[in-house]
């Protein structure tokens, strides 16, 4: 007979934040006396993942666009240099 007390079911879900978020919480960090580790913490982020997207805004990359925030990595035909969507096996 095997005891599963102690044993946890909750499971951590992965949150993928827009831009807009992101660059909220980077403007928040940045007011005089803002501690990045309070502010991550009052949005349930963690404080190193806040300071990466402030190295990407002073870098320039974290900006909205007109491209959808979700943005799906696109994946290639290996060898053919084309979207998997346009391959062919010829």
């Amino acid at each position: 007979m095997s005891d599963t007390v102690g044993l946890s079911t909750d499971r951590r879900v992965r949150r993928f934040r827009s831009i807009s978020e992101k660059l909220q919480i980077v403007q928040l960090t940045q007011r005089p006396g803002a501690s990045v580790a309070q502010v991550a913490q009052a949005h349930g982020v963690n404080a190193n993942q806040v300071f990466k997207w402030r190295r990407a805004f002073d870098r320039g990359e974290l900006v909205q666009g007109n491209h959808d925030d979700h943005q799906t990595p696109r994946k290639f035909c290996a060898g053919r240099g084309r979207e998997i969507s346009n391959c062919s096996r010829n």
